[in-house]
Order: structure tokens, then sequence, then C-alpha cells
């Protein structure tokens, strides 16, 4: 693991008090040799800024994964951490893992969402079809799919 993504992992773990009084080193230090700049350097941005977002701790998570750099599953579970009653939270950490391939992650997430409102089924099911989840992984029970 490369000494910024040891970092950022690191991050992922400490209370909002506890980032505040880091002092973090530049911006530069984050990028990998092939990271797209910009939108590590903006999420990286925006965390200081707020840490104790987890809208910033997901957009860093996302950008990580774009960027194939970092931790990005590690940057989501304290996303998760902060904001694990929110269902747009929950929403894009079930992306993320979909993505990674990591579909009993991402499936616990819908779950979870599923527990909170029925407002997210159209949404989790078109995630499932869009990453190619087999059906018989999506956590939607039939009486709550919706007409295609």
């Amino acid at each position: 693991m490369a000494t910024g993504s040891l970092l950022l992992a690191t991050l992922c773990f400490l209370s909002p008090e506890t980032i505040h009084s880091l002092v973090l080193p530049p911006i530069e230090y984050y990028r990998g040799p092939h990271t797209p700049a910009p939108r590590v350097d903006a999420a990286v941005q925006a965390l200081r800024l707020d840490p104790a977002s987890p809208y910033r701790w997901c957009d860093l998570a996302e950008a990580l994964q774009a960027a194939r750099q970092g931790d990005p599953a590690a940057c989501m579970r304290r996303a998760v951490e902060l904001g694990g009653a929110l269902p747009p939270i929950l929403m894009r950490a079930v992306n993320l893992h979909l993505a990674r391939g990591e579909h009993s992650l991402a499936m616990g997430y819908a779950a979870r969402i599923m527990e909170l409102t029925p407002e997210y089924d159209a949404i989790l099911l078109a995630s499932c079809r869009r990453f190619r989840v087999p059906q018989h992984l999506c956590p939607l029970p039939p009486r709550r799919l919706p007409n295609p």
C-alpha cells in the first residue's frame, strides 16, 4: 500500500475532532502516478473542510475508486459510520461495492435501505441491473418489485 493510501485509510478511522487537529500533507501527497488529480484533489479539499460529513467521505471514496488509488472501501465505511441512517449514503455504498464486484457487501447496505424506506426499491433494482447482479442476489422481494 502506498504511503498516501495508508494515510487515507487511517483517516477513515479517526474522529472528526482528531482529523481537524491533524496537519495534513499537501494534496499532491495523495496523488498516485495515474490519479485524475482534479477529482481526488477536490474530494480531499472538501473533506478537509468538513470531515464530519458522510457525503464528503463518499466523494473521496468514489474519487479514489475512479482513480484506482487508495482504499475507497475504507472511506466508504467511514461514510456509512457517519451517515448509516441516510439512504443516499447507503445507496452510494451499494453502488461502490457493486462496481467493485462485492455483491454481498452491497446487498447488506441494500437491505438497510429497504428497512428504512420503500422509496429506493426502483433505484436498487436499477443498480442491480446496471451492474448485472444475478437475480437471486437482488434483495428486493417479489411483492416489492416495481413493474417494468
